[in-house]
């Protein structure tokens, strides 16, 4: 039987990372990383040779807004045109199904981002090779058509940087607020 205190240092399974630096954001000092009325938050020193694997949990509200994503490198965004993704989704009110794909984008885009969240699973940012992504939007609104949708996508940052961090950053405005953890997974 695991006992808590194995999971709490980390024995087994996922493990809260804490972020060298924040930007837009203030770190509670055990890794969980908040903000308020932002256009952009960016974490340093996230990943790290310690884990191949990491999954980022962004529970926040933008406004209907397209929530985007890049990789960072040293406490810059890495904005060449190397992002290739695609996206599936539906909605829960009427069904309606659609999907799009972007090859050599400068970012990843997760489209629209009302009151939800994003979950996002990303391998071997780290390491010198392809970064690869899989991630779940879900977006709930409280009225409107497609009020309800989840989206689904993969992606591929298509060079062999070694990358510490991420941003994330609305289309338009400056409504996003909530949280980021990340969480490795233990080797």
């Amino acid at each position: 039987m695991t006992k808590a205190r194995d999971l709490a240092n980390g024995g087994f399974g996922l493990v809260l990372v804490k972020p060298s630096s924040v930007v837009n954001g203030t770190d509670n000092g055990k890794g969980t990383v908040t903000f308020s009325a932002q256009s952009t938050v960016s974490l340093n020193g996230v990943f790290t040779s310690t884990y191949d694997v990491y999954k980022i949990l962004i529970p926040a509200v933008g406004d209907g807004n397209s929530l985007q994503f890049r990789m960072r490198a040293s406490g810059t965004n890495e904005t060449g045109s190397i992002y290739s993704y695609s996206n599936a989704f539906i909605t829960s009110d009427s069904g309606t199904q659609s999907a799009d794909k972007v090859e050599l984008g400068s970012l990843i885009d997760f489209r629209e981002f009302g009151n939800g969240s994003v979950s996002i699973e990303i391998f071997k940012p780290f390491l010198s090779l392809y970064t690869s992504l899989n991630w779940v939007n879900t977006v709930g609104r409280t009225s409107g058509a497609g009020r309800n949708r989840t989206r689904q996508g993969t992606g591929i940052v298509g060079n062999t940087t070694s990358y510490d961090g991420f941003s994330i950053f609305l289309d338009a405005g400056t409504a996003l607020t909530g949280t980021i953890q990340v969480y490795g997974y233990n080797k």
